[in-house]
C-alpha cells in the first residue's frame, strides 16, 4: 500500500462531531466579565473518574509523517495547545473490527491557539503535530490511560500517513 496522503483542514471543514467536540469560545459571550478578565463556563466535559494532565512537546519536522495512531476506549482525551496552533491527526474504527483504524475516516484537522479538541472514546489519534515552531500542549485524560486503556497501530514504510499542507 502506498503512503496515505491527508490534507490539513480546518475541524469546521467537515462533521467533527464524530471525533469528538471542539472546545471555543469564539463564538459565545462570557458569562462573567471584569475590567481584567473575561470568564467562559462548562465550555466542555471530560469523561472520568480522576484526571490525568500531561504535556506534549511538539517539534516542527520536514515531512509531516504520521508513524502509528492510538485510541484509549473507556476515556476521553482533551488537547490543549497553549503556545501555537497544532495539527491533530484522527481516524474513526473500522465498522467490521474496532481494533483497527478506518483508513476512509483518517482527518488532519489544525487545532488553533486558544481553543481545545475533547476526543471522543476510541478515537484514534495521534501526538499533535506542528508546522513551524515548538508548541507545548496539555493533555487530559483518566489517570493511567497509557497504562491501561492504550491500543495502537503502527505503520511501515509503506503505510505511512503523509499529511499535506493546502496552498
Amino acid at each position: 500500500m502506498d503512503d496515505i496522503k491527508i490534507q490539513i483542514s480546518g475541524y469546521l471543514d467537515f462533521d467533527f462531531s464524530l471525533y469528538g467536540k471542539i472546545l471555543s469560545v469564539e463564538k459565545r459571550a462570557p458569562e462573567a466579565e471584569g475590567k481584567d478578565f473575561s470568564f467562559w463556563g462548562s465550555v466542555g466535559e471530560i469523561m472520568c473518574d480522576k484526571t490525568s494532565i500531561g504535556v506534549v512537546r511538539s517539534y516542527p519536522q520536514r515531512e509531516l509523517l504520521c508513524p502509528s495512531l492510538e485510541k484509549h476506549d473507556n476515556s476521553t482525551e482533551t488537547l490543549i495547545p497553549v503556545e501555537g496552533d497544532i495539527i491533530l491527526v484522527i481516524a474513526l474504527s473500522n465498522t467490521d473490527n474496532p481494533e483497527m483504524v478506518d483508513k476512509d475516516t483518517i482527518r488532519a484537522v489544525r487545532v488553533k491557539q486558544g481553543d481545545a479538541i475533547t476526543l471522543l472514546p476510541s478515537v484514534w489519534h495521534y501526538a499533535p503535530m506542528v508546522l513551524d515552531r515548538e508548541v507545548h500542549t496539555f493533555v487530559l485524560f483518566e489517570e493511567d490511560t497509557l497504562k491501561n486503556d492504550l491500543t495502537q497501530e503502527k505503520y511501515t514504510e509503506k503505510t505511512r500517513i503523509h499529511l499535506e499542507v493546502p496552498e
